[in-house]
């Protein structure tokens, strides 16, 4: 191999290395209380500036949300949503308000409440919660107070 190739080479190799060769990713987790009290459950979103928004869920007041790429992030809040409730009866299983004259069996118990207050409206989008925090490491601790 020449010695201009071997340059051209190097310069290729060495430019990927240093631009990377793909996006770094990180974990953002932590607490989410409400009223002072852990927010029993709840999906807390992160929105990275560059690529997609990344979601994991609240449990007895702790979150871990995996695959958020490096930068600047904005963050919500919501209500973990209940499955919808599936009925069955002489006919089969239904869709919610699908009409069947037989009287209806829950196929399951009666999803749970939430407990506790309800998530203010403000923390809900990504344009009114003022929840941010930057992934700059493979792990980031960032507490979150719905206050």
């Amino acid at each position: 191999m020449n010695t201009r190739r071997s340059f051209v080479l190097v310069f290729l190799l060495g430019f990927a290395f240093v631009s990377g060769c793909g996006d770094k990713l990180g974990e953002v987790s932590g607490t989410v209380t409400l009223g002072g009290q852990p927010l029993g459950a709840g999906v807390v979103t992160v929105f990275p500036e560059r690529g997609s928004p990344v979601a994991g869920t609240v449990n007895g007041g702790t979150y871990m949300v995996p695959g958020v790429p490096y930068g600047p992030c904005r963050v919500t809040v919501t209500p973990l949503q209940a499955e919808p409730e599936v009925t069955s009866g002489p006919g089969g299983p239904r869709k919610p308000g699908q009409e069947d004259p037989a009287p209806r069996v829950k196929a399951g118990p009666a999803p749970k409440k939430s407990a506790g207050p309800p998530i203010p409206e403000k923390f809900k989008s990504v344009d009114t919660s003022g929840l941010a925090t930057k992934v700059d490491q493979e792990k980031v601790t960032f507490a979150i107070s719905l206050d």
